[in-house]
């Protein structure tokens, strides 16, 4: 294949757009699933990288948030908070 410059893994799925409407599920509270965007898929995204370029060696950003606050899920309206990332940049 020769020499690698970059890899780049990008996953997207309508339930978790930034958007106000996204209704606050378990995904996205830290004390129901333990990590967000990171632990649920961006760890596949690093398995094959590490594959694909044959080590493994990562330095890495800090997960951000794009949208904090979200419609609530239950027969109460309003919005409440989501504090797990949804957002990941990684480097290499």
């Amino acid at each position: 294949m020769g020499e690698l410059y970059q890899v780049d893994m990008q996953y997207f799925q309508m339930w978790g757009l930034p958007d106000a409407s996204t209704p606050l599920v378990w995904r996205f509270i830290k004390e129901r699933t333990g990590s967000g965007a990171l632990g649920d898929l961006g760890c596949h995204g690093l398995g094959l990288f590490s594959f694909v370029i044959g080590k493994e060696y990562f330095k890495s950003n800090k997960p951000c948030r794009y949208l904090c606050e979200r419609t609530k899920v239950t027969r109460w309206k309003g919005m409440d908070f989501s504090n797990v990332d949804d957002y990941y940049n990684y480097l290499a």
